[in-house]
């Protein structure tokens, strides 16, 4: 077992096993090493396997709780005046809510996904709804509540971009995108990071519910979900570990 508290990222000078998947790490390479017991562990595994849920101990990871603080900026807002601008906050919070939720029955269902809710960028006035550790990715998601027909436009020139309800809101892809170069940044290099834009409403043109924009992919919460599914690097052991590592980067709004 690891002591979160001894953990350090170094380049190996001898030979050893990943405890969370077993594979041999050579010298040189990367990895996390626990002082207290010379135990080693990849930043992100080459293969994913059953092992315990947590190699971590028993300490609760802070989660946080999806739209609070949008509900707290609508409660805000509303105890001045009832706005389209005070209403969007109720419905960006309904929004979180309902992705959340799904997100928090596959963390405990399924158990193949970490998940933080509600995060504060360090230095900005931004926040993330969702982080979710999943094996193939860190997935950092932006949830909308948006309605009308959702339409992807991949042109052979020029730049993708993303229609919902008639109006272009490629702006809104681009957000996403920085969001995930920030979390990102607070990675080691060798993690795999993902940014994302989930319509928990919205008419999707055509028979897919999820695409790519710009390198940002756009889906429904079915196709999120599948997305989620996917087998990757990062085993059980790995994702408790960055989820640990952001919330501590990334604290509850």
């Amino acid at each position: 077992m690891l002591d979160e508290g001894s953990l350090k990222v170094l380049a190996l000078r001898y030979p050893g096993v990943c405890i969370d998947c077993g594979h041999p790490l050579d010298p040189g390479t990367k990895a996390y090493w626990d002082e207290s017991t010379g135990s080693v562990m990849c930043i992100v595994c080459p293969t994913s396997v059953a092992d315990p849920f947590s190699l971590l101990g028993t300490e609760t990871i802070a989660r946080g709780t999806a739209g609070r603080s949008a509900g707290a900026e609508f409660q805000r807002r509303l105890r001045r005046s009832l706005t389209p601008a005070t209403i969007a906050w109720r419905k960006g919070q309904e929004g979180e809510v309902a992705l959340g939720e799904l997100l928090d029955r596959r963390r405990t269902v399924e158990r193949d996904i970490e998940v933080l809710h509600d995060r504060k960028v360090p230095g900005s006035k931004a926040n993330i709804d969702h982080i979710v550790i999943a094996p193939s990715a860190v997935y950092v998601v932006n949830a909308k509540k948006w309605t009308g027909k959702i339409e992807v436009k991949n042109p052979i020139l020029g730049t993708d971009r993303l229609i919902v309800g008639g109006r272009d809101r490629t702006r809104q892809v681009e957000s996403s995108a920085e969001e995930g170069r920030v979390v990102e940044e607070a990675l080691e290099p060798d993690v795999p990071v993902r940014a994302a834009v989930c319509f928990v409403e919205g008419e999707w043109a055509g028979l897919w519910r999820s695409s790519w924009v710009n390198g940002t992919l756009v889906a429904s919460p079915r196709g999120l979900l599948r997305r989620l599914g996917k087998a990757g690097p990062i085993g059980t052991g790995g994702r408790d570990m960055i989820a640990r590592q952001l919330a501590e980067a990334f604290p509850e709004a």
